[in-house]
């Protein structure tokens, strides 16, 4: 089985040695490339601080974070966001929950009003700030990096799909499919000439809106699932 991953660069590394320690061939053409963003943390006493992605944590402007705000308590998606915040030096107790629903579920049981700092990326669903805006919880969204699309698939990527030795595309996020749809289109090749293997259901309805009908998605938000739903 040969895999294509189209995340960005570093993302995709780790993610093509997981797959090969599971015997799955990768293809590696990234579509995204991660910028950090020089950012203006305000000076607040913030309850919490937010993040729903590894990569945020990662940032710089974490890493520049004075002490105060190291050791406040973290409001977290995902576990992998979390291990990623303590490789950062974020030590304050943390709130995790597999998905922004949840989160703001639990923060909402907490009794507290924020403000929360909230250290995202630019290109980020409105889901969580939609849903602490209803329960009256404050939330100061300071964007710390971006995902900057790249011009389109690699030359190895176009020649292995076009020649069909793609079995299977992993999509991680919605921007990201819809990023591949239109590379694959430019490159003249078929939206299903791969199977589509897709992290979450929001990511599968980003194809289906194009037309994909070769989708699988992965039972739950996680890379090993998603692994699962690719060799199922």
């Amino acid at each position: 089985m040969l895999a294509l991953i189209t995340r960005a660069a570093a993302e995709a590394e780790r993610s093509a040695a997981r797959l090969r320690a599971r015997g799955i061939d990768c293809l590696i053409s990234p579509l995204l490339r991660m910028v950090d963003v020089a950012a203006d943390i305000p000076a607040h006493d913030f309850a919490a601080i937010v993040l729903t992605s590894a990569r945020a944590a990662q940032s710089q402007a974490v890493q520049r974070l004075p002490a105060p705000l190291k050791a406040l308590p973290l409001w977290v998606v995902g576990e992998k966001t979390c291990d990623a915040a303590r490789a950062a030096g974020l030590t304050g107790p943390a709130l995790t929950a597999p998905d922004a629903a949840t989160l703001a579920a639990r923060i909402g049981k907490l009794g507290t009003t924020g403000p929360a700092l909230y250290l995202a990326g630019a290109d980020r669903k409105p889901d969580l700030e939609r849903e602490l805006a209803r329960l009256h919880v404050g939330l100061c969204a300071c964007v710390v990096y971006e995902a900057q699309a790249l011009d389109g698939l690699s030359e190895a990527a176009r020649q292995a799909l076009s020649a069909g030795r793609i079995d299977a595309v992993l999509h991680y996020s919605r921007r990201s499919a819809e990023l591949y749809a239109k590379a694959a289109s430019s490159a003249g090749v078929p939206l299903d000439v791969a199977r589509h293997v897709c992290l979450s259901e929001d990511v599968a309805g980003a194809l289906r809106a194009l037309g994909a009908t070769r989708i699988a998605v992965a039972a739950s938000p996680t890379e090993s699932a998603l692994i699962d739903a690719l060799v199922a």
